[in-house]
């Protein structure tokens, strides 16, 4: 089966991006540290009240540019009605603030599942820093990748829509999601994902990797 990663580049031309808006508030919790070697290893997460700022009146099924993503009824309706599977939680956007957007707009904020998907490193590409310490969930390859040129994993996937250990915040995506979600005309999916063998990782920006690696730290 095919697997894929979505993208989370934003600026998309045609449908709208998010920001979180105040008060955003973000703590940390048990989905911020790994279970084995409880190193915070996946950041901050998003505590209500959840409210969005939107750039366009158009918006998407999908909506990108939060922590997680943000999704209409639409999806959500889809997603349950062909019993997809990832998603721990979907959380009601209490307000959407933008020129022209009425606050009734039903949509959620994302929760989603995170499993322990072992990469193939012999087969994928990536190069990183020593980060001086080695876990076999979280930094099974001892490194804070910084170069992707294609991911193998040597399972398959666990579910439709999700996190992995070894890979950050990521977020992957079955072939079946792909298929069930566009045949449903689920909006700003196209286009916003790519097969995880050929995904190349997007230069990170020298501020936020030098954090990354600082929290990484032995």
């Amino acid at each position: 089966m095919k697997k894929y990663l979505l993208s989370v580049l934003t600026n998309n031309r045609k449908y709208t991006d998010a920001i979180a808006a105040d008060p955003y508030i973000v703590k940390e919790d048990e989905t911020s540290y790994c279970p084995k070697c409880k190193r915070m290893s996946f950041g901050l997460n998003w505590y209500p009240p959840y409210k969005i700022e939107v750039y366009k009146r158009n918006i998407g099924d999908i909506v990108l540019g939060t922590s997680s993503i943000i999704v209409s009824n639409k999806f959500k309706d889809v997603y349950e009605q062909n019993r997809l599977t990832g998603i721990k939680e979907f959380c009601r956007i209490e307000a959407v603030k933008g020129k022209g957007i009425k606050d009734e707009i039903e949509l959620y904020y994302v929760k989603l599942n995170r499993y322990d998907v072992p990469i193939d490193y012999e087969k994928s590409e990536m190069k990183g820093d020593d980060v001086g310490w080695q876990c076999d969930l979280c930094e099974p390859n001892g490194e804070l990748i910084r170069y992707v040129n294609g991911i193998y994993f040597k399972e398959e996937f666990p579910a439709d829509i999700f996190y992995i250990y070894a890979f950050g915040n990521g977020i992957f995506l079955s072939e079946r999601f792909i298929r069930v979600m566009e045949s449903n005309g689920i909006t700003n999916l196209k286009n916003n994902y790519e097969l995880c063998d050929s995904y190349i990782l997007p230069k990170w920006p020298k501020e936020d990797y030098e954090i990354a690696k600082a929290l990484r730290k032995p």
